[in-house]
Order: C-alpha cells, then structure tokens, then sequence
C-alpha cells in the first residue's frame, strides 16, 4: 500500500477512538458512558485486527494496530489502570504484537511494525505493568545489538520518572537488553532498598539467574555483611 493510503487509513482509525475520548487536557477526564464507549470500540478492532491477520491482510491489520494500540495505551496510562477490561485488551494487544513476529510479512511491514513498537516502548506514556506482556520483553528477540542498546539506554535515563512500582520491572526488563558487562554496571547503581526484593523476583522469573546472582553478591559487598561472616 503507497505511504500516503497508509497514512491515511491509520488516521481513519486513531480518529474513530479521538471522537470518545480526546487526546488528554488535564482539564477534564472523560465520563464513565465514554470510557465504556471506547473499549467497545477497542475490543471490536482487536477482532478487527485479528481477522485480517488471519486472512493474510498484514497491511489493512498493521494500520489498524498502530492507530488503535498507541490511542490504547495512551488512554489507560491516563484513565485506565487500575481497570480490570483495560488489563484484559491491553494483554490482549501486546499478544497480538507479538503474532506479527510469527507471520510471513515482507521485511518492509516487519520492519515498519518494529520501529512503531520500538518508538512506543520508550514513551512516557506507556506503562510497564506485566512481566511478559510488554513491549521490552517482545522485541528482546527481535532486535539487534544496536537497537538494544539504544532502548535500553533510554529506559535508563528515564528510570527516575517512572513511577516508582514499575521501577523494578523496568530495571529486569532492561537487563535483558544488555551484555553482560553493562549489566553490571547497571547491578552498580544506586537502587532504593524497597526495590531490591522486587528486582530479584523479576529476573528470576525472566530467567535472568546469573544476573540475580550478581546483584545479590553486589549488594551483599556493598552492605558489608561478609566483614561479619555472611557471603553468597
């Protein structure tokens, strides 16, 4: 499809969902009438997507993707969060971004939805709030050392902005992205104690062993605890 038909699709459906719920103000939050309103929609246009994916229609399934999934994460980083359905589509969105990487696409769509993705994952708007679900975790595989790198870098100058409960998550997730020489630097830094726990959970659980390994040593060093017979 020429860029411009392209364009212009994905703007048919980012103004689908701005017509229930504007881009946010700060000065008004939409009613409940209208957040019911997008999900519907929302949920309609996952079934959308999924259809076209499933009848090969990998362009007519991106354009929708981009325009709907970006409005999505923008309005439950806003309204949503704590919404149980918000939890359920936002699981569902992320599980059919990673169906993409397991279709036959030309290189040229591939690659188009991995830079949309790569361009999500590091806004301040999108949440990390699943440990498998997300966006870090789905393009671990999908990107090279370059694209790591420079993902993982932003994360970590965004570390202090994050919310502090994604704190943790962000920081395992981020390790995945690293050789193993920066991800010792990263086990270096500075971390509140309340995180610490955390942190170990979520790389054990992304069977980041090694690496655990290595934070608790870290930390253990650093506390002082072998001068009085404690030790990994």
């Amino acid at each position: 499809m020429p860029e411009k038909l392209t364009f212009l699709t994905t703007k048919k459906y980012k103004s689908i969902l701005d017509s229930v719920i504007k881009p946010h103000s700060g000065k008004s939050n939409p009613s409940v009438a209208e957040i019911r309103a997008f999900l519907t929609i929302n949920k309609e246009l996952t079934g959308q997507t999924e259809d076209c994916i499933a009848l090969e229609q990998y362009e007519e399934a991106t354009d929708i993707f981009e325009a709907v999934f970006y409005k999505f994460e923008y309005v439950r980083s806003h309204y949503g969060l704590d919404n149980e359905t918000f939890t359920e589509q936002s699981v569902h969105w992320h599980k059919i971004a990673r169906s993409f990487f397991q279709e036959k696409m030309s290189r040229a769509l591939t690659n188009r939805i991995t830079d949309f993705l790569k361009d999500l994952a590091i806004k301040s708007f999108y949440r990390y709030t699943d440990i498998f679900n997300n966006l870090i975790h789905i393009l671990e595989k999908e990107l090279d050392k370059k694209n790591k790198i420079e993902i993982a870098s932003v994360m970590l100058s965004q570390m202090k902005t994050r919310p502090e409960s994604e704190r943790p998550l962000l920081m395992a997730l981020t390790c995945l992205l690293q050789s193993s020489k920066r991800k010792n630097e990263i086990l270096e830094m500075e971390y509140p104690v309340q995180l610490f726990l955390p942190f170990m959970q979520h790389l054990i659980k992304l069977n980041q062993l090694k690496t655990a390994e290595n934070f608790l040593e870290t930390k253990i060093k650093k506390s002082g605890f072998e001068k009085n017979g404690f030790s990994c």
